[in-house]
This record gives C-alpha cells, sequence and structure tokens, in this order.
C-alpha cells in the first residue's frame, strides 16, 4: 500500500514539475510578445505622430519650395537668403520628405536666426522630433529638453513633456521618463498627450 502511494506521489510531482516548465515556457514567450507589441505599439505611436504633423504642414507648404542644395555649404547660404517664413517651410517640407538630417540643419537654423518668432518653439520640437525618428534617443531628449527650457509658455510644451518622456524610455532611464511623464499629467491633465502619458506609465511599470 505505501509502495503505491509513494509510486502516485511520484507521479503527481512529476507533472507538477512538468506543468511547472511549460508554466515558466509560457511566461516567457507572454513576456516576448509584450516585448514586441511595445515595439509596434512605438512604431504606430510614431506613424500616427507624422501622420498628424502631415495634416497640419499640408496648407504651410509652399508652391514654389526652394530647390534642394547639394552640399552643407550650399544648404548654409540658402538658409541665409530665406526669409523666416521660408526657411521654416523649407526646413517643414524635408521632414515630410523624411530627409531628417536636412530638417534639423534647417530648424536649427531658423531657432538661432529667428529666436523671437512665434515658430521658434516648433521649430525646436521638430528637431527633437526629427531626432526620434532617427531612432537618436539621447539627442531628442535634449531638443526636447530645450523646448522646456526656451519657450516656457509656448504651445509645444505637452508634446515635448511626452516626447522627452517617450526618448528617455527608450533609453531604458524609466525613473526620469516617469518624473516627465508625470510632470505632464500634473501640469496639462486635459492635453492631447495626457492620455499617452498614461499608458506610457503603464508600460514603464510593467517592465520594471
Amino acid at each position: 500500500m505505501k509502495e503505491e502511494f509513494d509510486e502516485h506521489f511520484k507521479r503527481l510531482e512529476t507533472k507538477i514539475r512538468s506543468l511547472d516548465d511549460r508554466f515558466t515556457e509560457q511566461k516567457t514567450r507572454l513576456s516576448d510578445l509584450r516585448k514586441s507589441l511595445t515595439m509596434l505599439r512605438d512604431e504606430v505611436s510614431l506613424l500616427t505622430q507624422q501622420i498628424e504633423a502631415g495634416a497640419r504642414g499640408s496648407q504651410m507648404k509652399s508652391e514654389s519650395a526652394p530647390a534642394q542644395p547639394s552640399s552643407a555649404r550650399e544648404a548654409a547660404s540658402l538658409t541665409q537668403q530665406l526669409s523666416a517664413e521660408e526657411l521654416y517651410e523649407h526646413a517643414y517640407s524635408n521632414f515630410m520628405e523624411r530627409n531628417y538630417e536636412a530638417a534639423i540643419r534647417g530648424f536649427q537654423a531658423f531657432v538661432e536666426r529667428y529666436p523671437g518668432s512665434d515658430l521658434a518653439d516648433n521649430a525646436q520640437y521638430w528637431v527633437g522630433e526629427s531626432n526620434l525618428l532617427l531612432q537618436r534617443y539621447e539627442q531628442a531628449s535634449v531638443a526636447f529638453q530645450l523646448v522646456l527650457e526656451k519657450f516656457p509658455k509656448g504651445n509645444k510644451l505637452p508634446d515635448a513633456l511626452y516626447k522627452k518622456g517617450f526618448s528617455l524610455f527608450h533609453l531604458g532611464r524609466f525613473d526620469a521618463a516617469l518624473t516627465e511623464l508625470y510632470t505632464l499629467l500634473q501640469r496639462y491633465p486635459a492635453s492631447g498627450q495626457a492620455n499617452r502619458a498614461r499608458k506610457l506609465i503603464e508600460r514603464i511599470v510593467a517592465e520594471r
């Protein structure tokens, strides 16, 4: 009787270990799927931002955009010849055409030449966005920080806070990312970026 009981107990033990191994395997797969889903969500978020930016920027595009420069020297010369509006439109046109390096140069030139313009904070923001789309998260976070520091009364503050937090998240600096996101929720709880901030906070907390 005791031998039968011991044998039955061993079989149960084996089944439990097998189930435990399978559970661990499924847990690992779930973690991998979650990471893949996170990456897909990031891509969708960036594409959404581009589409929204395109809808807003289509009204600003000039029908006679200046010819594209063939060198950095020509690009610098071109920016000197353009008015404030033309320079911004030219940089934005490069952004929409995914020529992000040229867009960065154009927007930086705009901020340097016209720091008091109503579009200066937007230009600095698009420097960050261009770096973000190039997956240069460190440069992006610095650019968004400049929006917060140089243009504290601008209309891009909620966007800059979210995108800085988003950049820091990709750098693995979760505490710093949460600081930016919670600041966004505290200062701009009704903004369009607030819901995105809440979702990103949930992801950060889940992945820590």
